[in-house]
């Protein structure tokens, strides 16, 4: 469950992260004060997403680039010494955007459920009544109530799939046509409609820190997406959670979820709900590291400075 804390962390982040998109939207106009070329904010969706059920959806683009008063390109601000997100979204959304580019089977989906603790939205299964359809032994899985990643969490690691469910859903991944849509929708495009971004702008942390608009690291996220597709999906089998994550190079895949929210008095909070996304996340060391890699390194640039160095480079200006 969140704790206070949690909640905090998270707040302190978003209000870091809106203050480092205004610092380099000031740094650019600046830079640009006397050309049509302008860093704006970009327009709300004006149409509801097609899985949404009509509701509007938040963009991709943390701000546009105008020259004239017409956009030219969009662009993803991070401002993380860390892992971060790149897309987080509905179950329902992650499946419409799959279904798509190629009709998902129903192992590879299922895997999904599973894998991402959706059942109870999809299927209207509880965890408990999943676990017995799927007839698997409830003393297999891990049962710690207090920091336990299955019967606490009410999803199942990679390792406890079927074996059926896995290798569907891993070969399914790997199809180009799936793949190259996935990587558009965690990237550019998002889930909402309208608001492509082109660009994805990092904060280089290890210069000066977090919140520095004169170290950036300018990506290109068509010729990204292009050097991720010969990369391969694997499951992670170490680290603090095992067989809690999938990567595809320097992009990881795992459930982000929680039951209700408690309180300072420890009584859960009615305002809140369970939820359990889909979430893609990566880290500027990553892709520091995928951009070195044999068979990527030369086809991948990286533009590195303050503003007025990182956005010529780039030829955004």
């Amino acid at each position: 469950m969140k704790t206070a804390n949690q909640q905090s962390g998270g707040k302190k982040g978003r209000t870091e992260g809106y203050k480092f998109e205004g610092l380099v939207e000031e740094s650019f106009n600046k830079l640009c004060a006397t050309s049509s070329a302008q860093m704006v904010e970009p327009e709300k969706a004006k149409e509801p997403s097609d899985w949404s059920g009509g509701k509007l959806t938040t963009v991709k683009t943390d701000k546009n680039i105008t020259k004239g008063g017409k956009i030219v390109t969009g662009i993803s601000i991070k401002n993380s010494t860390g892992s971060t997100q790149m897309q987080v979204m509905a179950f329902k959304a992650l499946i419409f955007e799959l279904d798509r580019a190629l009709p998902i089977p129903p192992d590879a989906k299922r895997a999904l459920e599973l894998f991402t603790g959706n059942s109870p939205w999809t299927s209207g299964e509880t965890f408990e009544e999943m676990i017995e359809k799927e007839k698997i032994d409830m003393s297999s899985l891990d049962c710690d109530m207090d920091d336990g990643q299955e019967v606490r969490r009410k999803r199942l690691l990679w390792s406890s799939l079927p074996a059926a469910y896995s290798s569907s859903l891993l070969a399914y991944l790997e199809d180009p046509v799936v793949k190259e849509r996935l990587l558009n929708v965690i990237y550019r495009e998002g889930t909402a409609s309208g608001g492509f971004a082109d660009w994805q702008c990092w904060c280089d942390f290890k210069v000066n820190g977090k919140n520095n608009p004169d170290a950036l690291v300018l990506l290109n996220l068509k010729d990204f997406i292009n050097s991720l597709m010969g990369e391969q999906w694997t499951v992670n089998t170490g680290g603090r959670f095992p067989n809690s994550t999938l990567s595809l190079g320097p992009l990881t895949f795992q459930m982000k979820g929680s039951s209700r929210t408690k309180l300072e008095n420890g009584k859960p909070d009615p305002a809140a709900k369970d939820y359990h996304n889909p979430q893609f996340n990566m880290s500027l060391s990553a892709v520091r590291k995928h951009h070195g890699k044999k068979g990527v390194k030369g086809k991948l640039t990286l533009f590195e400075g303050n503003a007025s160095t990182a956005f010529s480079k780039a030829r955004i200006i």
